[in-house]
Protein backbone atom coordinates (compact mmCIF):
# COMPACT_ATOMS: atom_id res chain seq x y z
CA UNK A 1 0.00 0.00 0.00
CA UNK A 2 2.75 2.40 0.96
CA UNK A 3 4.44 1.91 -2.38
CA UNK A 4 1.23 2.69 -4.27
CA UNK A 5 0.65 5.82 -2.18
CA UNK A 6 4.17 7.02 -2.87
CA UNK A 7 3.75 6.38 -6.58
CA UNK A 8 0.49 8.27 -6.57
CA UNK A 9 2.08 11.20 -4.79
CA UNK A 10 4.95 11.21 -7.28
CA UNK A 11 2.54 11.16 -10.20
CA UNK A 12 0.55 13.94 -8.56
CA UNK A 13 3.66 16.10 -8.21
CA UNK A 14 4.61 15.43 -11.82
CA UNK A 15 1.11 16.31 -13.00
CA UNK A 16 1.17 19.54 -11.01
CA UNK A 17 4.60 20.39 -12.38
CA UNK A 18 3.42 19.67 -15.92
CA UNK A 19 0.32 21.79 -15.40
CA UNK A 20 2.47 24.58 -13.94
CA UNK A 21 4.89 24.30 -16.86
CA UNK A 22 2.04 24.48 -19.34
CA UNK A 23 0.55 27.46 -17.53
CA UNK A 24 3.93 29.23 -17.55
CA UNK A 25 4.40 28.42 -21.25
CA UNK A 26 0.93 29.72 -22.06
CA UNK A 27 1.62 32.88 -20.07
CA UNK A 28 4.89 33.37 -21.94
CA UNK A 29 3.10 32.94 -25.26
CA UNK A 30 0.50 35.52 -24.22
CA UNK A 31 3.27 37.96 -23.29
CA UNK A 32 5.00 37.41 -26.62
CA UNK A 33 1.70 37.87 -28.46
CA UNK A 34 0.97 41.07 -26.56
CA UNK A 35 4.49 42.34 -27.31
CA UNK A 36 4.16 41.58 -31.03
CA UNK A 37 0.74 43.24 -31.18
CA UNK A 38 2.05 46.30 -29.35
CA UNK A 39 5.00 46.57 -31.72
CA UNK A 40 2.72 46.17 -34.72
CA UNK A 41 0.37 48.83 -33.39
CA UNK A 42 3.31 51.15 -32.76
CA UNK A 43 4.54 50.65 -36.33
CA UNK A 44 1.05 51.38 -37.68
CA UNK A 45 0.84 54.52 -35.59
CA UNK A 46 4.26 55.70 -36.82
CA UNK A 47 3.34 54.98 -40.45
CA UNK A 48 0.04 56.78 -40.03
CA UNK A 49 1.79 59.74 -38.42
CA UNK A 50 4.34 59.94 -41.24
CA UNK A 51 1.59 59.68 -43.84
CA UNK A 52 -0.33 62.44 -42.07
CA UNK A 53 2.74 64.66 -42.00
CA UNK A 54 3.49 64.03 -45.69
CA UNK A 55 -0.13 64.69 -46.60
CA UNK A 56 -0.11 67.89 -44.58
CA UNK A 57 3.15 69.09 -46.14
CA UNK A 58 1.89 68.29 -49.63
CA UNK A 59 -1.37 70.06 -48.89
CA UNK A 60 0.48 73.14 -47.63
CA UNK A 61 2.76 73.14 -50.68
CA UNK A 62 -0.20 72.73 -53.01
CA UNK A 63 -2.05 75.56 -51.30
CA UNK A 64 1.04 77.78 -51.57
CA UNK A 65 1.57 76.91 -55.22
CA UNK A 66 -2.05 77.38 -56.22
CA UNK A 67 -2.86 80.29 -53.94
CA UNK A 68 -3.08 82.51 -56.99
CA UNK A 69 -5.96 80.51 -58.40
CA UNK A 70 -8.27 82.97 -56.65
CA UNK A 71 -6.41 85.81 -58.39
CA UNK A 72 -7.29 86.83 -61.92
CA UNK A 73 -6.12 84.03 -64.17
CA UNK A 74 -4.29 84.74 -67.42
CA UNK A 75 -4.90 82.84 -70.64
CA UNK A 76 -1.64 82.44 -72.58
CA UNK A 77 -2.05 84.00 -76.04
CA UNK A 78 -0.82 80.89 -77.87
CA UNK A 79 -2.97 78.39 -75.98
CA UNK A 80 -4.87 76.05 -78.31
CA UNK A 81 -8.62 76.46 -78.43
CA UNK A 82 -9.08 73.15 -76.58
CA UNK A 83 -6.60 74.14 -73.86
CA UNK A 84 -4.31 71.14 -74.36
CA UNK A 85 -1.16 72.82 -75.70
CA UNK A 86 0.79 75.92 -76.63
CA UNK A 87 1.29 76.63 -80.34
CA UNK A 88 4.86 77.84 -80.70
CA UNK A 89 4.61 79.00 -84.33
CA UNK A 90 1.05 80.06 -85.23
CA UNK A 91 2.33 81.31 -88.60
CA UNK A 92 2.66 77.68 -89.70
CA UNK A 93 -1.09 77.04 -89.39
CA UNK A 94 -1.29 75.98 -93.06
CA UNK A 95 1.70 73.62 -92.92
CA UNK A 96 1.20 70.03 -94.07
CA UNK A 97 2.60 68.73 -90.79
CA UNK A 98 1.35 69.22 -87.25
CA UNK A 99 3.71 67.97 -84.58
CA UNK A 100 2.45 67.48 -81.03
CA UNK A 101 5.10 67.15 -78.32
CA UNK A 102 4.19 66.00 -74.80
CA UNK A 103 6.85 66.81 -72.19
CA UNK A 104 7.17 67.17 -68.44
CA UNK A 105 9.89 69.50 -67.17
CA UNK A 106 11.05 66.86 -64.66
CA UNK A 107 11.22 64.06 -67.27
CA UNK A 108 14.85 62.94 -67.89
CA UNK A 109 14.02 61.32 -71.24
CA UNK A 110 12.38 64.56 -72.34
CA UNK A 111 15.63 66.34 -71.55
CA UNK A 112 17.55 63.74 -73.58
CA UNK A 113 15.30 64.48 -76.55
CA UNK A 114 15.80 68.22 -76.09
CA UNK A 115 19.57 67.81 -75.80
CA UNK A 116 19.65 65.71 -78.98
CA UNK A 117 16.98 67.27 -81.19
CA UNK A 118 16.21 70.63 -79.59
CA UNK A 119 18.24 72.61 -82.12
CA UNK A 120 16.67 70.71 -85.05
CA UNK A 121 13.17 71.28 -83.67
CA UNK A 122 13.88 75.00 -83.39
CA UNK A 123 14.93 75.10 -87.07
CA UNK A 124 11.73 73.32 -88.11
CA UNK A 125 9.77 75.81 -86.00
CA UNK A 126 11.62 78.88 -87.23
CA UNK A 127 11.18 77.78 -90.86
CA UNK A 128 7.48 77.01 -90.28
CA UNK A 129 7.96 73.57 -91.84
CA UNK A 130 5.44 72.19 -89.36
CA UNK A 131 2.92 73.57 -86.93
CA UNK A 132 4.36 72.61 -83.54
CA UNK A 133 2.31 72.32 -80.36
CA UNK A 134 3.82 71.67 -76.94
CA UNK A 135 1.63 69.88 -74.41
CA UNK A 136 3.24 70.88 -71.11
CA UNK A 137 2.60 68.07 -68.65
CA UNK A 138 2.90 68.03 -64.86
CA UNK A 139 1.95 64.51 -63.72
CA UNK A 140 5.49 63.69 -62.51
CA UNK A 141 4.83 65.78 -59.41
CA UNK A 142 2.96 62.73 -58.08
CA UNK A 143 5.95 60.44 -58.65
CA UNK A 144 8.50 62.91 -57.31
CA UNK A 145 6.36 64.09 -54.40
CA UNK A 146 6.89 67.76 -55.25
CA UNK A 147 5.29 70.57 -57.27
CA UNK A 148 8.14 71.49 -59.60
CA UNK A 149 6.62 70.15 -62.81
CA UNK A 150 3.52 72.22 -62.13
CA UNK A 151 5.48 75.33 -61.19
CA UNK A 152 7.81 75.05 -64.18
CA UNK A 153 4.74 74.64 -66.39
CA UNK A 154 3.22 77.76 -64.82
CA UNK A 155 6.46 79.58 -65.64
CA UNK A 156 6.29 78.42 -69.25
CA UNK A 157 2.67 79.60 -69.55
CA UNK A 158 3.65 82.97 -68.08
CA UNK A 159 6.58 83.17 -70.49
CA UNK A 160 4.11 82.81 -73.35
CA UNK A 161 2.33 85.96 -72.16
CA UNK A 162 5.50 87.91 -73.03
CA UNK A 163 6.28 85.97 -76.22
CA UNK A 164 9.04 83.81 -74.77
CA UNK A 165 7.52 80.36 -74.35
CA UNK A 166 10.08 78.43 -76.41
CA UNK A 167 13.22 80.17 -75.07
CA UNK A 168 11.94 79.65 -71.52
CA UNK A 169 11.02 76.03 -72.27
CA UNK A 170 14.52 75.39 -73.67
CA UNK A 171 16.20 77.08 -70.70
CA UNK A 172 14.31 75.04 -68.11
CA UNK A 173 15.25 71.78 -69.82
CA UNK A 174 18.86 72.87 -70.23
CA UNK A 175 19.00 73.39 -66.46
CA UNK A 176 17.11 70.26 -65.39
CA UNK A 177 18.76 68.91 -62.19
CA UNK A 178 21.06 65.92 -62.73
CA UNK A 179 19.31 64.00 -59.95
CA UNK A 180 15.71 63.22 -60.85
CA UNK A 181 13.25 64.60 -58.33
CA UNK A 182 15.57 67.34 -57.04
CA UNK A 183 13.37 69.92 -58.69
CA UNK A 184 13.97 73.57 -59.40
CA UNK A 185 13.74 76.62 -57.15
CA UNK A 186 11.37 79.55 -57.28
CA UNK A 187 14.35 81.85 -57.75
CA UNK A 188 15.36 79.90 -60.85
CA UNK A 189 11.88 79.70 -62.33
CA UNK A 190 10.91 83.29 -61.57
CA UNK A 191 14.17 85.09 -62.30
CA UNK A 192 17.25 83.14 -63.39
CA UNK A 193 15.66 81.14 -66.18
CA UNK A 194 13.49 84.05 -67.28
CA UNK A 195 16.52 86.28 -67.71
CA UNK A 196 18.44 83.53 -69.51
CA UNK A 197 15.45 83.19 -71.85
CA UNK A 198 15.74 86.87 -72.73
CA UNK A 199 12.87 88.19 -70.63
CA UNK A 200 13.89 91.66 -69.43
CA UNK A 201 12.54 95.06 -68.42
CA UNK A 202 8.78 95.48 -68.27
CA UNK A 203 8.30 91.98 -69.68
CA UNK A 204 10.25 90.53 -66.77
CA UNK A 205 8.09 92.48 -64.32
CA UNK A 206 4.94 91.20 -66.05
CA UNK A 207 6.27 87.64 -66.15
CA UNK A 208 7.23 87.64 -62.46
CA UNK A 209 3.84 89.00 -61.41
CA UNK A 210 2.20 86.23 -63.40
CA UNK A 211 4.45 83.54 -61.89
CA UNK A 212 4.46 84.79 -58.31
CA UNK A 213 0.66 85.10 -58.27
CA UNK A 214 0.16 81.71 -59.97
CA UNK A 215 -1.97 83.33 -62.63
CA UNK A 216 -1.62 80.37 -65.00
CA UNK A 217 -2.18 77.63 -62.40
CA UNK A 218 -5.63 76.78 -63.74
CA UNK A 219 -4.35 76.58 -67.32
CA UNK A 220 -1.64 74.12 -66.21
CA UNK A 221 -3.95 71.90 -64.18
CA UNK A 222 -6.56 71.87 -66.96
CA UNK A 223 -3.93 71.08 -69.59
CA UNK A 224 -2.71 68.08 -67.58
CA UNK A 225 -6.22 66.83 -66.94
CA UNK A 226 -7.27 67.09 -70.59
CA UNK A 227 -4.17 65.37 -71.93
CA UNK A 228 -4.38 62.60 -69.36
CA UNK A 229 -8.04 62.07 -70.24
CA UNK A 230 -7.04 61.87 -73.91
CA UNK A 231 -4.92 58.84 -73.03
CA UNK A 232 -1.42 60.32 -73.21
CA UNK A 233 -0.06 59.10 -69.90
CA UNK A 234 3.70 59.22 -70.41
CA UNK A 235 6.40 61.58 -71.62
CA UNK A 236 7.95 62.24 -73.97
CA UNK A 237 5.27 61.45 -76.53
CA UNK A 238 5.13 62.61 -80.14
CA UNK A 239 2.28 62.72 -82.62
CA UNK A 240 2.53 63.72 -86.27
CA UNK A 241 -0.78 64.65 -87.88
CA UNK A 242 -2.41 62.74 -85.06
CA UNK A 243 -0.31 59.58 -85.54
CA UNK A 244 1.97 58.43 -82.75
CA UNK A 245 5.66 58.17 -83.60
CA UNK A 246 7.66 55.59 -81.68
CA UNK A 247 10.55 56.91 -79.61
CA UNK A 248 12.77 54.16 -81.00
CA UNK A 249 12.27 55.66 -84.45
CA UNK A 250 13.74 58.94 -83.28
CA UNK A 251 16.46 57.24 -81.26
CA UNK A 252 17.49 55.26 -84.35
CA UNK A 253 18.04 58.29 -86.58
CA UNK A 254 21.59 58.46 -87.92
CA UNK A 255 21.71 62.23 -87.61
CA UNK A 256 20.09 64.81 -85.36
CA UNK A 257 19.95 67.62 -87.93
CA UNK A 258 16.71 69.33 -88.92
CA UNK A 259 16.44 67.69 -92.35
CA UNK A 260 16.72 64.16 -90.91
CA UNK A 261 14.24 64.87 -88.13
CA UNK A 262 11.75 66.50 -90.50
CA UNK A 263 12.03 63.53 -92.88
CA UNK A 264 11.24 61.16 -89.99
CA UNK A 265 8.15 63.21 -89.11
CA UNK A 266 7.03 63.30 -92.75
CA UNK A 267 7.43 59.54 -93.04
CA UNK A 268 5.44 59.00 -89.85
CA UNK A 269 2.65 61.13 -91.32
CA UNK A 270 2.72 59.18 -94.56
CA UNK A 271 3.89 62.18 -96.59
CA UNK A 272 7.03 60.58 -97.97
Amino acid sequence: MAKNTKANNTNGHMNRREILRQQQAAQARRKRTITVVCIALAVVVVIAAVALIVTHVNSVNHQKNTAGAATAQIKPPDLTSDGTAIIVNPAAKDAALTIDVHEDFQCPICKSFEDTFGSAMNQIIDNNQALVRYHVRSFLDINENNDWSNLAAQGAMCADTVGKFKPYHDTVFANQPAVEGTGYTNQELSTTFAQQAGITGDDLTKFQACYNNHQTSQVVSTMESLNMSAGVQGTPAFFVNGKSIDLQTLAGLKSNDAATLLAAFQKAAGLS
